[in-house]
């Protein structure tokens, strides 16, 4: 009888376990930066939580114009010879804090990371103090954070949000339309390989472009065609799956010549689906 008694007391215990595991917890609120009794580090923000968390609490926190993309410099230039790197981010200004989140965007040589500007008010003025979370690569994390402190040092500069007029400007691979959406080839043949390239190794660097030109010689100034990605082509997908993905229209008479060279191909057999696009989009074009 007692083996009874203790079999059924094991299965109320386990019961009333299983029970508890399945009620909802509920989840504390997110805070960037370590908190204890009456005080908050504010030197080490909470990076384990990850970039959509600290996004995720930028846009509840956010007042006025947040949320709006800007250019910020990657690369401070120490050379005259050598241009300052500027790359896209989004800013958001936190209401009431003086705080401002700056997060890197798809194309970005640090990206994901976040910077973090807390408004520091002295006698002397105004200043920034520059913390932030790095998940992407290390080094770029540290040339981003170093040139966002000198600009900081220019408190005019970093307001203003955008490159000095006197400034020689240049975009990392993924942001600059035409160091990475156009590509240049000589005939048409060569177009959809090119562009194919361009997609993988754009794919490779995580700074996937949206649409990618290509442009011949014989193209009179406009783009033979351009292809176009409405869902970004899943990671390690090769050149064919990205271009099998990809809609296409034509800008002038070579397009229809270079996907009837890449079609007619070998490569046209491992990518039937984007061929019968271009099927119906060289119809279409003749008919006009």
């Amino acid at each position: 009888m007692g083996r009874l008694k203790y079999f059924r007391l094991m299965f109320v215990v386990a019961f009333s376990l299983l029970a508890t595991s399945c009620e909802p917890k509920q989840d504390k609120p997110f805070q960037p930066f370590p908190t204890g009794s009456g005080w908050v580090d504010m030197s080490r923000p909470n990076c384990g939580a990850g970039y959509a968390a600290f996004e995720t609490y930028a846009k509840r926190h956010a007042w006025g114009l947040s949320g709006y993309e800007a250019v910020q410099p990657t690369t401070a230039a120490t050379d005259p010879t050598r241009p300052t790197l500027w790359a896209k981010v989004k800013v958001y200004a936190l209401e009431g804090s003086g705080e401002l989140y700056i997060f890197t965007r798809f194309g970005h040589p640090a990206h994901p990371a976040v910077l973090i500007k807390s408004l520091v008010m002295t006698t002397e003025g105004a200043s920034w103090s520059v913390v932030g979370c790095p998940w992407g690569p290390r080094h770029g994390y540290q040339r981003f954070a170093t040139a966002s402190r000198m600009l900081s040092d220019g408190f005019m500069g970093e307001i203003e949000q955008r490159p000095s007029p006197f400034d020689q400007v240049t975009y990392p691979l993924g942001q600059s339309s035409e160091e990475n959406e156009e590509v240049h080839v000589r005939t048409a043949a060569q177009v959809i390989g090119a562009v194919a390239d361009r997609a993988v190794a754009l794919k490779a660097d995580q700074r996937f472009m949206t649409t990618l030109y290509a442009f011949t010689k014989l193209d009179n100034g406009m783009a033979a065609l351009n292809l176009t990605w409405i869902n970004e082509p899943a990671s390690g997908a090769d050149r064919y799956a990205i271009i099998d993905a990809a809609r296409v229209s034509y800008q002038s008479n070579e397009g229809p010549r270079a996907t009837a060279a890449w079609c007619g191909g070998p490569d046209g057999k491992r990518t039937p689906g984007f061929c019968a696009t271009a099927a119906k989009e060289t119809a279409f074009w003749l008919k006009d």
